[in-house]
């Protein structure tokens, strides 16, 4: 890391998400100063519109980016990040980015790569914390979870893993250009990660395994079908057993093994 590096501000997109706001808080543990970015942060940064794009990445050495849920032009992008001097990036990707249909992640890392700087990518299996501060808590609220993800299994990784790549990723040149795919250690099934998160919150919890058209029809109800139709692929593929393995990142990046289900809930 160069000397200016150390002393610019560190851009975090998704600072208030599951992992940013955790790679906040081991960027200021580093001592590091931090600038939140989004649609409603004092440095504004929208990414459907280009405009806000340059003033959030100036001056910054380095930047954390989570790609937005919608398809973006990204064209720019590179550009921008050139003329702001950026000495490094980290992408939040996803693993088997493939999985999500019409994504504008595969579009991001393509991006990134374009931007001719060093960077990391980052492409995590389904987090932990979907089912404690997540899309699941909602509907696990009342006692239960309706999936069409059959007994597909799944290596559920704790955030704060992914939090912790991410900053050690920011702060040191030895990850530039990797790629890592990253997992937790075991491989569950969502009815056996739901009986954790009852054992760990003394609930009642049930799993119950959900008709894909059904549940698609009854979750457009309440969500954008751009969404229902991206969950539904990645449903699919979990049902499916694409997801049936484990990945070495987080011990390649870290040089120790990630935590599991029942060490990220106890945390």
């Amino acid at each position: 890391m160069t000397t200016t590096q150390q002393t610019r501000p560190v851009l975090v997109t998704g600072a208030g998400g599951k992992v940013g706001r955790r790679v906040v808080a081991g960027l200021t543990a580093a001592g590091r100063t931090v600038r939140p970015a989004s649609r409603s942060t004092p440095v504004r940064l929208d990414w459907e519109d280009a405009s806000t794009w340059p003033a959030a990445f100036a001056g910054v050495g380095a930047a954390f980016v989570v790609p937005p849920e919608t398809i973006v032009d990204l064209g720019p992008f590179a550009d921008v990040v050139e003329k702001a001097g950026v000495e490094r990036l980290v992408l939040l990707s996803a693993r088997h980015p493939e999985q999500g249909g019409e994504s504008i992640v595969p579009a991001f890392e393509e991006a990134v790569a374009a931007a001719g700087i060093p960077a990391v990518v980052l492409r995590p299996s389904w987090f932990v914390q979907n089912f404690t501060e997540g899309m699941f808590v909602p509907e696990l609220a009342g006692g239960s979870l309706t999936l069409p993800v059959g007994d597909g299994a799944e290596p559920f990784i704790d955030a704060a893993d992914i939090a912790a790549v991410a900053v050690d990723a920011l702060l040191s040149a030895r990850h530039d250009g990797r790629t890592y795919e990253l997992s937790g250690p075991e491989l569950l099934t969502f009815e056996q990660a739901i009986a954790l998160v009852g054992a760990a919150t003394s609930r009642d919890l049930a799993f119950v395994a959900a008709d894909t058209a059904a549940w698609a029809e009854a979750a457009g109800a309440e969500l954008p079908p751009a969404l229902v139709e991206q969950l539904v692929s990645l449903f699919t593929a979990i049902r499916r057993g694409d997801n049936a393995h484990l990945d070495t990142g987080v011990q390649e990046a870290l040089g120790r093994a990630p935590r599991t289900f029942a060490e990220a809930l106890a945390r």
